[in-house]
C-alpha cells in the first residue's frame, strides 16, 4: 500500500480547503484525501466506502456517534484547545500548526496504531547518497555538507541532510519543529520496526527557508556510539527505499572506525574534505593506507568513490593543494572566507552567493553527474 486513505472533516470550509490543498501539493505521494464540511455527506461516504479508512481527521463539532468506527483504523480529533470528554478511543492532533508538523503527527499516530502492518512509499526518485568525510577534525565537512544540501534544494531537487556526527551542529543551520528526533529513529531500527519508512516520514523536519529535509539531533551523543555498523547502513538504505530524495548528503565525523567505514561503504560517492595545511596531507596519507587494507582484506574499494575537495584554500602553497589520492587530484578548491557563516535570527546563514557558494556548485556538478537526468545541468 503506497498511500494512506485520509478523510478530513471540519465545519470550517476554509480550513478544510487550505489543508487539502497543502497535502495535494506537498504530500500527494503519501495521502489519498477526501474532505467534508457537512456531517450528512461524511456519513454517506463512510457508510458506502468499500475499504477501511486509514485515518479520519475530524473536528469535535462534526463528530457523531453515527460514524461507523469499525470502518476506521485511526480516529484523530482536530483540537482547538477545548476539552473533549464524550468521545472515546481517539488521538489528538492540534488544528493550528504548520502543515508539515500536522503530517508528522498523523504518520506517527498511524504507525503506532498499526505496528503489524507494513506500508511503503511510491516515490519515483533514484536516490544518490553522498558522504562528506575528512580524516581531519575542523576541516569544514559540516559547512560543505549543509552548503551542498541547500544548493541542491535551490536547484529544485529534493535534498536530505543526514548528520551522523557524534556532536552535530544541525540546529545552527536549519529550523524546524518535531517532537521526535534521531533518537527515535535509532530506537525504531533497534526494535526492528516494520514501519520504519513511515517512521522516518513522521520524524523528519523540513526547513522552511531552504526546504532541506533532516532529523533533529539525538538526545545524547552516546546513542551514536551504541549504533552498530549494520544499523547505520540500514538507516541509509531506508532513505534510499523511500525513493523521495534526489540526493542524501551524509555528514560524517572524522573518526575512522567500523561505524564510519560502514557509512562510507553505503555511500555512492565520498567527498573527501581536506584543509589547506600539512596536517591534512599527513592524515590523508594514513587514510590511504587504511583504505588499501580494507581493499585487501574486505574487498572494499572506497578509493573509487572519492572526490577530493580542498577547503580553506589560499594562495599560500601547501602539500595538500597538490595531493594525489588513488590517482585523483584535488577536484575543487573552496576559498577561505571569515564571513562565510553569519549569525542571524538565532541561526547561522551560509553565504551561498559567495566564492564558496560558486565552488559548492562546482562540487555538485561533479558529484551529481548522471543522477536523475544530470541534476547539474539545471
Amino acid at each position: 500500500m503506497a498511500r494512506l486513505n485520509l478523510v478530513i472533516a471540519d465545519v470550517d470550509e476554509f480550513y478544510v480547503e487550505s489543508i487539502v490543498n497543502f497535502l495535494m501539493i506537498n504530500y500527494a505521494q503519501r495521502f489519498q484525501v477526501n474532505s467534508f464540511s457537512k456531517l450528512e455527506y461524511l456519513l454517506t461516504f463512510l457508510n458506502e466506502s468499500e475499504k477501511k479508512i486509514d485515518i479520519l481527521l475530524v473536528s469535535p463539532d462534526l463528530y457523531s456517534p453515527l460514524i461507523p468506527r469499525e470502518k476506521i483504523k485511526v480516529l484523530a480529533l482536530l483540537s482547538d484547545g477545548r476539552l473533549i470528554e464524550q468521545i472515546e478511543n481517539y488521538s489528538l492532533v492540534s488544528k493550528y500548526q504548520h502543515g508539515d508538523k500536522l503530517v508528522s503527527n498523523l504518520l506517527n499516530i498511524f504507525s503506532e496504531k498499526n505496528q503489524n502492518e507494513v506500508f511503503v512509499t511510491d516515490g519515483k526518485k533514484q536516490t544518490r547518497v553522498i558522504g562528506i568525510y575528512s580524516p581531519v577534525g575542523g576541516s569544514g565537512t559540516s559547512t560543505i555538507s549543509v552548503g551542498c544540501s541547500i544548493q541542491c534544494a535551490a536547484r529544485g531537487f529534493s535534498s536530505f541532510y543526514l548528520n551522523l556526527e557524534t556532536l552535530p551542529s544541525t540546529r545552527l543551520y536549519f529550523k524546524g519543529e518535531n517532537t521526535a528526533n534521531l533518537s527515535n529513529i535509532f530506537y525504531y531500527i533497534k526494535e526492528k520496526n516494520k514501519n520504519l519508512l513511515m517512521r522516518i516520514e513522521g520524524t523528519r523536519c523540513i526547513d522552511d527557508e531552504y526546504k532541506v529535509h533532516y532529523f533533529l539531533p539525538s538526545d545524547s551523543a552516546l546513542e551514536m556510539e551504541e549504533m552498530k555498523p549494520e544499523e547505520l547502513q540500514q538507516l541509509i538504505q531506508q532513505l534510499r527505499l523511500m525513493n523521495q530524495y534526489d540526493v542524501v548528503f551524509v555528514d560524517i565525523s572524522s573518526t575512522f572506525n567500523k561505524q564510519n567505514i560502514a557509512v562510507l561503504e553505503a555511500c555512492d560517492q565520498i567527498i573527501l574534505v581536506l584543509a589547506n595545511d600539512t596536517i591534512s596531507s599527513i592524515k590523508a596519507q594514513h587514510m590511504v593506507r587504511e583504505f588499501d587494507i580494507l581493499l585487501q582484506k574486505n574487498n572494499l574499494n572506497l578509493m573509487e568513490k572519492i572526490i577530493i575537495a580542498l577547503n580553506k584554500y589560499s594562495d599560500i602553497p601547501t602539500e595538500a593543494a597538490n595531493i594525489t589520492i588513488g590517482g585523483k587530484s584535488v577536484a575543487v578548491k573552496l576559498p577561505a572566507s571569515p564571513a562565510l557563516i553569519t549569525p542571524q535570527a538565532m541561526n547561522y546563514l551560509i553565504d551561498t552567493d559567495s566564492g564558496f557558494g560558486s565552488c559548492i556548485n562546482q562540487l555538485l556538478n561533479i558529484a551529481l553527474q548522471g543522477v536523475n537526468g544530470d541534476l547539474q545541468n539545471l
